[in-house]
This record gives C-alpha cells, sequence and structure tokens, in this order.
C-alpha cells in the first residue's frame, strides 16, 4: 500500500508555480501635447497553479508612475496595473520603462515599456541659407563683405543677433541693431561687413548667430577669402598676362 502511494506521488506531475501572462508588454501614446497626463492599464493574468505575488512595481523614471491594486492574484485570475506619465519637460520621442518583481520562477523580472511623441509648444525655427562663403580675392586694406540670409521657418517670432568683435552688420542698407526680431514664415538678409587692416594671405572669419531657437541656440557662419595686396595682385597679372588676355 505504501509503495502504491508513493508510485502515485512519483506519477503525478509537479505543481507548476505563479505564471505572470501580459495582455500586452508595451503602449505607445502615440502623439501628445507637452504638459498632458495620460494613462493606460496593463491587464495580466496567473496563469499559473499557484498564488501570483507581486513583489515591486517601479518605473525608470520619475515622470511615470505605477500602481497595482491587488498584488495578490489567484490563479485563473487577472488583475492589471495603471500607469499615470506626465509628459511636462519632455519634448519628441519618450520611453519609460515598467518594471515588475514576481515569484513567478521562470520570469521572476518582467519589463514593460510605454512610449509617447511629445509635440511641444510653438517654437521659432532659424534656417541660414549656407554656413561657408567663399568671398574670392580681397584686396589688402579693403573689407571683407559677406552676406547671411536668416529664414525663420517656427511658428513664432525669431529672435537673432550676430557677433563678430570686428564686425559691422548692416541691413537693408542701415546698420543692424541687435537683438532683431524675424517673424514666422519671415526673412532677413545681413550685410556683415569685416576690415582686413594688417591682415594678409588666407583668412577664415566666423560670425556667431544667436538666436532664441531651443534646438540651434548658437550657429556659425564660417566667411573665408585670400587677402592680397595690390601690388602682388599686378605682379601675378604682369606674368600671366598671356593666359588673362581673351579679347
Amino acid at each position: 500500500m505504501l509503495m502504491t502511494t508513493l508510485d502515485q506521488e512519483a506519477a503525478s506531475p509537479a505543481a507548476g508555480g505563479p505564471e505572470i501572462k501580459f495582455k500586452e508588454d508595451s503602449w505607445d501614446f502615440g502623439k501628445i501635447k507637452q504638459g498632458d497626463i495620460v494613462k493606460h492599464f496593463f491587464v495580466f493574468s496567473n496563469t499559473g497553479d499557484l498564488d501570483l505575488v507581486l513583489k515591486d512595481v517601479r518605473t525608470s523614471c520619475g515622470c511615470t508612475a505605477a500602481n497595482v491594486a491587488d498584488k495578490k492574484i489567484s490563479p485563473g485570475k487577472k488583475g492589471k496595473i495603471k500607469v499615470d506619465f506626465d509628459s511636462k519637460g519632455f519634448i519628441e520621442k519618450v520611453n519609460v520603462y515598467i518594471n515588475i518583481e514576481s515569484n513567478d520562477q521562470a520570469q521572476p523580472l518582467k519589463q514593460l515599456l510605454i512610449s509617447a511623441d511629445v509635440e511641444g509648444p510653438p517654437q521659432p525655427k532659424i534656417e541660414l541659407d549656407h554656413f561657408k562663403q567663399d568671398l574670392g580675392v580681397i584686396l589688402e586694406k579693403e573689407v571683407l563683405h559677406g552676406k547671411v540670409k536668416i529664414k525663420n521657418t517656427g511658428e513664432t517670432d525669431l529672435i537673432v543677433e550676430l557677433r563678430h568683435k570686428d564686425a559691422i552688420i548692416y541691413t537693408a542698407g542701415e546698420k543692424a541693431v541687435f537683438p532683431m526680431t524675424v517673424a514666422s514664415r519671415n526673412e532677413i538678409e545681413l550685410v556683415v561687413k569685416i576690415p582686413t587692416l594688417n591682415k594678409s594671405g588666407f583668412i577664415r572669419e566666423y560670425v556667431l548667430v544667436m538666436s532664441n531657437d531651443s534646438k540651434r541656440p548658437k550657429l556659425s557662419v564660417n566667411l573665408c577669402g585670400y587677402v592680397i595686396s595690390r601690388e602682388r595682385l599686378k605682379d601675378l597679372f604682369s606674368k600671366n598676362r598671356d593666359l588673362l588676355d581673351w579679347c
């Protein structure tokens, strides 16, 4: 009789234990406005044959709260985790992970993912027509003369300022006063004049473009050229007259 009982116990399958199974492992809120608070319920089941116990639920960001109404789920029953995401201060794509620790021996740590594409408030957007301008040959003591066209392709006013220690900057024939405002969908053209006094040979000048575009608050335009004296230029012409005489 004892042997029969032992044989029956050996033949019976071992208890499978608790098993956590989620309806989905991730959730995408899609496009939301900055400052929106959105929520989602992750539904899960205990597909095992013993009570499932959630030991800990935590998130990878303080912007997200995860709460469980019942941390002990009987076999065959369902539970849910409420996740609240606060998008304040975020912009563009955001991913947050929720880590669930349980007594499921097969997967004691389960990870879920929420994501959102956060649209920020209306912003200005700066666009330059070029970042480098070759001004060619410049006579000694003359002025390096470049142009910078600035476009605002954003939705609010763009505030810009050009900086260079020696430059004098003009717009529409008058000396520019900074900061300047460029309305949405508008553009301005600035003329940058930099003296070449005491300079010779190849020169490169960087003009800093500052703006209230949060993504590109600092840009630079490279103005380059070759400064040469009149005497040197005449000498080059005389030595290469046959190449230059095309008339």
